[in-house]
């Protein structure tokens, strides 16, 4: 590909025809920034997570709830287990409680869920162990779904399970915010717990994530919002992985200029965005994506000086710029729209030397990390609060969580741009407040907290307090097997009000299961101890 396109290259200036802010010898001129004005962040949040992504998000979860019960019918039918009571389906209050929960999590954040729900106040979150009760919250993020397709429709499209909500978040952010003409192109790494799943990517040996799903978003230069993310399935080529992530961004014949890093920088990518979608790509590039040889020999020939540029130009406006930044061998970058020629001075830093130092760079450059910087401060603002949740069974929850979060991050640059005196975690927080009194307006929130009319079992066999008579010692307290195979321990259950913590042997006198483990005597502390009292989570 080097020998073919060497004979394009030369070392002279070639006038670009579309330079900036023209294309085809008209102005582009069009109002980039946010299509709404809203007057609260709540306002503002309801913009972008609308009542059709909260119905799509009911109505798949109770689809996957009722699919889920039915699977363990059908296993339990051939055993003499009786089948589990059917779900209780979850409502448009209690999906606005959820978000409330996901999004304080985000702000603060908890190594163990169950916390949250503590009695304990010094690990009590009392916002969400006040919204829903812990059993709840975990039915629901069991089945958090956005979309339930059949064995067919999963088989022929991999997205099938998030295809919905990544259509809907491209859809909004798209309808609430118009995009400038500086765009950047990067890839997102969303965490997979399965390293199994269809389309996950194994970690290299610098990137701290082990197992990961990648997902490519266009973001705009000038504020960091997002304008259109897709999934890498690992199915196509990267040139059609940049068709498939730059279709539909240009719209009635705008311009824009598009900042890619080496991954997708390429001369026959460059070409055909500005032959078929109107878009100027500019960035790094690789040596063997179409550099020019005789540049390549030059550079070893004749290394560069710090600061020093060199270049070579098409005829089609085409440039190849290699600056000398800390690399001896210099950087490459490619751009169909920059005068190679000019320079600027940045800033940079320097090993050895204390605070930054004046350098030359030539445009490409300089446009280039301008470009780039807000896409990465976007993504700084996703994983600043993250409300993702661990499911290690289900591999493409991460995809909704980003497409969650995103609408969330796009709402608080669409609120900066009206109030620029607003943080994010203010944001977050009133974010919380809104979901939660909309929930409490569905009636989607826990009732306060009273004993059970319908005790358990356990509560009509034991009681609440411990009998009087377990010290009476006119015959003999010995141990005994239970005549069914194992029952709940007294003991246990009055500590702790749970019933996993069953035992074989029981009171001959009492009448009354107790536990007999080499580190857990409950039948001896039953029969001496006085004063037991109960654990503080009970």
């Amino acid at each position: 590909r080097s020998r073919r396109n060497q004979a394009e290259w030369e070392n002279e200036y070639f006038p670009v025809d579309a330079d900036c802010g023209t294309f085809d010898g008209e102005e582009q001129q069009w109002q980039a920034g946010p299509t709404i004005e809203p007057v609260s962040e709540g306002e503002c949040v309801d913009a972008f997570i609308t009542n059709d992504v909260i119905d799509m998000l009911v109505n798949a979860t109770n689809a996957h709830a009722k699919l889920h019960h039915a699977a363990k019918v059908v296993a339990l039918s051939r055993t003499a287990v009786s089948p589990p009571p059917k779900p209780k389906k979850v409502t448009r209050g209690e999906m606005y409680a959820f978000i409330a929960i996901l999004i304080a999590m985000g702000v603060k954040h908890s190594k163990c869920e169950d916390d949250n729900w503590s009695r304990d106040p010094f690990f009590r979150f009392d916002f969400v162990a006040t919204l829903m009760t812990r059993q709840r919250f975990r039915e629901i993020k069991r089945h958090f779904s956005v979309a339930n397709p059949t064995p067919e429709e999963n088989e022929a499209n991999r997205l099938a399970k998030v295809q919905p909500i990544l259509d809907l978040l491209n859809a909004i952010v798209r309808r609430n915010y118009t995009p400038g003409r500086n765009l950047g192109l990067d890839e997102t790494q969303l965490k997979c717990f399965s390293r199994w799943a269809r389309f996950a990517f194994r970690g290299e040996s610098k990137k701290p994530i082990s197992d990961y799903l990648r997902v490519i978003a266009i973001h705009e230069s000038r504020t960091g919002a997002l304008v259109k993310a897709i999934v890498d399935t690992r199915e196509h080529s990267i040139s059609k992985l940049l068709d498939r992530a730059t279709a539909g961004v240009s719209q009635s014949g705008r311009l824009h200029t598009l900042a890619t890093d080496r991954l997708y920088t390429g001369v026959d990518n460059a070409r055909r965005l500005r032959r078929e979608k109107n878009m100027l790509m500019f960035g790094t590039v690789r040596k063997d994506r179409g550099v020019p040889q005789d540049l390549q020999e030059e550079v070893k020939n004749k290394p560069l000086y710090d600061g020093e540029h060199r270049w070579r130009m098409t005829a089609q406006g085409e440039s190849v710029v290699v600056w000398r930044d800390t690399k001896k061998e210099g950087c490459y970058f490619l751009s169909t729209h920059h005068d190679p020629r000019p320079t600027v001075y940045v800033e940079r830093r320097q090993r050895g030397y204390r605070g930054t130092k004046l350098k030359t760079s030539p445009h490409v450059s300089s446009d280039f990390n301008e470009d780039m910087g807000p896409v990465d401060q976007s993504n700084s603002l996703k994983e600043s609060y993250a409300i993702a949740l661990q499911h290690k069974l289900r591999w493409y929850m991460p995809v909704v969580y980003y497409s969650l979060e995103m609408l969330i991050v796009n709402s608080y640059i669409v609120w900066r741009y009206w109030h620029r005196d607003c943080t994010h975690k203010a944001y977050r927080r009133a974010l919380a407040e809104h979901f939660a009194a909309k929930a409490r307006a569905e009636g989607g929130t826990r009732t306060v907290a009273r004993e059970s009319s319908t005790p358990t079992r356990a509560r009509r066999l034991y009681g609440d307090k411990l009998p009087e008579d377990r010290f009476d010692l006119t015959h003999m307290h010995l141990p005994v097997r239970c005549e069914n195979t194992k029952s709940v321990c007294r003991l246990c259950f009055f500590r702790t009000r749970k019933t996993k913590y069953q035992t074989p042997w029981k009171c001959e006198k009492c009448d009354v299961p107790l536990c007999i483990k080499k580190d857990l005597n409950c039948f001896k502390e039953y029969h001496t101890v006085v004063d037991i009292r109960r654990n503080q989570d009970a």
